[in-house]
């Protein structure tokens, strides 16, 4: 549980871009698109084989605020239906009050734009059932549902590299680089051992939940570490990058806020 400590800049960078974003599952897809489409250059960079993560995995894509325009042509409201001040008091009482307010009133404000963006990617295929999407062919059963993000998983990753953004597949985030206080860039090792990856605008961090690290799961989670058997949702969800954010000096919110999610913490 450990913080990660930074590392001063190197002679010489391997790699410039205007923003990385470590983590290619359904998160850093959009990123690195959304940000390669408004003229930022990207490097996105995942440490498995193949981009999608847990997000791969899931069966549905939700936004229980509402606003999207699919949403609203199929007549869901959201749970707060036009009064955000109740709907994030009833989100806050069923997280147990432990969600950063700031972040989820972004949520209530952005979230139907950002839907509207992901179902109206060239290639996307989603019904809309309300609060949720499901892709077409996990609806019509041509798609397994533990693999029900495939298709639009795939759609994301050919959009965002034809737009122009770089993906690094088999490369692990090392450690945020520091200059002067300010994160500059990241180190990462691959295939090509290490490289200095620098970011002129910010270094982002989708890189999935901390459910694999029993120790930080005790740190940060710890009703997690009394009651649960196992972690999760995916075996590499090791917490690196909360590690690494703890490094830089940044905060956190959320402290022992967690779900279960088929007996597994997500």
């Amino acid at each position: 549980a450990a913080p990660i400590a930074p590392v001063e800049p190197p002679e010489t960078w391997d790699e410039e871009a205007d923003v990385i974003v470590v983590g290619m599952s359904g998160g850093g897809l959009v990123a690195a698109g959304y940000l390669t489409e408004q003229g930022l250059k990207v490097i996105g960079i995942e440490k498995q084989s193949s981009v999608g993560g847990s997000c791969r995995h899931a069966c549905s894509f939700v936004n229980p605020f509402g606003g999207a325009k699919s949403q609203l042509e199929a007549g869901f409201e959201g749970i707060c239906k036009g009064d955000k001040k109740a709907g994030m008091r009833r989100y806050q009482s069923d997280c147990g009050y432990s969600v950063d307010d700031s972040l989820m009133s972004t949520m209530f404000d952005y979230g139907g734009e950002a839907c509207d963006w992901v179902v109206e990617q060239p290639g996307m295929n989603l019904v809309c059932l309300g609060n949720r999407w499901h892709d077409k062919d996990v609806v019509e059963g041509k798609q397994n549902r533990v693999l029900g993000f495939t298709n639009p998983i795939d759609t994301l990753e050919k959009n965002a590299r034809a737009a122009g953004a770089v993906i690094e597949l088999n490369t692990a985030a090392e450690t945020l680089v520091l200059d002067d206080g300010r994160v500059v860039g990241l180190r990462v090792s691959g295939q090509e051992g290490t490289k200095h990856l620098k970011a002129s605008k910010g270094v982002i961090f989708l890189a999935g939940g901390i459910g694999m690290n029993k120790d930080l799961i005790k740190a940060y989670l710890p009703s997690a570490a009394e009651g649960a058997v196992q972690g999760g949702p995916m075996p590499y969800h090791t917490g690196e990058t909360f590690r690494m954010g703890l490094g830089a000096g940044a905060d956190f919110s959320g402290y022992d806020s967690w779900c279960c999610w088929e007996s597994g913490i997500d």
